[in-house]
C-alpha cells in the first residue's frame, strides 16, 4: 500500500494557464456592461452623476464618470449601495439577469 501524503493541488505540478489577455477583454466587457445597467437605471430614475457621486461617497465626478464609461471597476461595498439606490438587484447590475432568468 503506498502512503503518499496529501499535497496541495498547487503543490503538484498543475499546469493552469491563464489567457491574460483574453481575460482583459472579457473584464471589458463586462465593466461597459455594468456602465450601462447602471446608466440606463439613472436615466429612468432621473438621478445625475452628482446623485452617484455622493451615493459612492466619491469626491469628484470623475470617478462615476469613469465606471458609467467601464473604464474602472468598484468594490463589492459599491455595488451593495449602488443597487440598494438603483432599486435595483446585484445580480442584475453584474449580469444583465437576476437568477430564474427575471428581471
Amino acid at each position: 500500500m503506498n502512503k503518499t501524503a496529501k499535497t496541495n493541488p498547487l503543490e503538484r505540478n498543475l499546469k493552469i494557464h491563464i489567457d491574460l489577455e483574453k481575460y482583459k477583454r472579457f473584464d471589458s466587457v463586462a465593466r461597459r456592461g455594468l456602465g450601462f445597467r447602471i446608466y440606463e437605471r439613472m436615466d429612468e430614475l432621473g438621478m445625475t452623476l452628482e446623485d452617484l457621486r455622493v451615493i459612492m461617497g466619491h469626491t469628484s465626478n470623475s470617478q462615476p464618470y469613469r465606471i458609467i464609461n467601464g473604464e474602472c471597476g468598484f468594490h463589492i461595498e459599491k455595488l451593495y449601495l449602488l443597487a440598494q439606490a438603483l432599486d435595483i438587484s446585484c445580480d442584475y447590475l453584474l449580469f444583465g439577469y437576476e437568477r430564474g432568468g427575471r428581471i
